[in-house]
């Protein structure tokens, strides 16, 4: 028998981590062609799902970071 996490909700606090519309959920999925990761929200409008791969998703954290670094030097 074995045990992994394959679900997190990162949600603001006081909110339902489940069926709050800010509440967002990270997972691993599997395709038989490898892992990538799903991300979710539940707004009213119905499910938005994001999925990547794991370079995709280097890739996007790296220019997110840069974006970041970017912004709090010119406004800091």
């Amino acid at each position: 028998m074995k045990t992994i996490p394959i679900k997190y909700s990162v949600f603001p606090k006081n909110e339902n981590p489940i069926f709050s519309e800010f509440a967002t959920h990270i997972s691993i999925d599997d395709e038989a062609a490898g892992g990538f990761i799903v991300l979710e929200q539940f707004p009213d409008e119905g499910v938005q799902t994001i999925k990547l791969d794991l370079p995709e998703l280097e890739e996007i954290l790296r220019l997110a970071n840069k974006l970041i670094t970017a912004y709090d030097h010119a406004s800091g």
